[in-house]
Formats: C-alpha cells, sequence, structure tokens
C-alpha cells in the first residue's frame, strides 16, 4: 500500500506539472497584439478636387485616437473652410475607425458655425482608409518617423 501512494503522489504531481506547464503557455493579449496603429498625418482629395489633411494620435487607451482635421473648403460648410476634432474608436475587428467629430465652419480662420458628426473610415489592403464619402486617405508621415 506504500508503494501504491508513492506512486499515486508522482502520478499527482506530473499531472501538476503537465497542467502548470500548458497554462503558462497559453497567449495573453498584450499591447504587443494590439490592433494597427494608424497614428500619424493623413491627406486626400475630396469629391470637388479639394485636398484635406487629418492628424490621428493615438491614445493610451489602445482602441482610441485623437482627431484633427481641416479642409480649405468644406462641402458641409457651404464651401467655407472646415476644422475637425473629436475621438475615434477601433471596431472591435480592427478595421475601421469610427469618428465622432465637432466640425467648425469657418472664414478667415473665425468660426461661423458649428456641428457633430459621426464618420468611419475603413481600412484598405493598401494601406489607406476610406471614408464614407469614398475619399482614400493615404498617410503622408507617421510619428517619429517624418
Amino acid at each position: 500500500m506504500a508503494r501504491s501512494g508513492v506512486m499515486l503522489r508522482r502520478i499527482v504531481m506530473a499531472t501538476v506539472v503537465v497542467i502548470a506547464a500548458s497554462v503558462a503557455s497559453v497567449a495573453v493579449p498584450t499591447g504587443a497584439t494590439a490592433g494597427p496603429d494608424i497614428s500619424g498625418t493623413w491627406q486626400s482629395v475630396d469629391r470637388e478636387g479639394v485636398p484635406q489633411t487629418m492628424t490621428l494620435v493615438h491614445s493610451p487607451d489602445q482602441k482610441a485616437y485623437r482627431i484633427q482635421a481641416e479642409s480649405p473648403k468644406f462641402a458641409a460648410c457651404g464651401g467655407m473652410e472646415a476644422s475637425a476634432s473629436g475621438i475615434g474608436t477601433m471596431s472591435a475587428d480592427d478595421r475601421s475607425l469610427v469618428a465622432e467629430l465637432q466640425v467648425t465652419c469657418m472664414v478667415n480662420r473665425m468660426p461661423v458655425c458649428a456641428f457633430e458628426a459621426k464618420t468611419v473610415f475603413n481600412f484598405e489592403g493598401d494601406g489607406a482608409l476610406r471614408d464614407e464619402f469614398a475619399s482614400a486617405w493615404q498617410r503622408t508621415a507617421e510619428p517619429g518617423k517624418d
């Protein structure tokens, strides 16, 4: 009986070691496995041929970006210059950025009116972002690489 007790303890210890090794090998998501960092300066040309610039700054929350955008002639502002700022949140599948913005329409950089807007930027296979208005945004500068 003593011999079977020792054998049982060895089997239990071996099982504990195997279980511990299995638990240790399970991948735990970290910041390194987060979605792509799309921080940087992006540019596009809208349907009217007007250039637009947008800066995305990654926040400490791995899924959020601070957004600042400028357009010298923005259709939603009746052709006036516009500035937009807000927060964009990455989708769960890291394939789109949902942006909630405060848009300010201006004349000679003086605010005339403002409104809230929501838009979605989808990631294209070529590294571009495409907004809901079919504008393709290309990254022209990355943080620390300008």
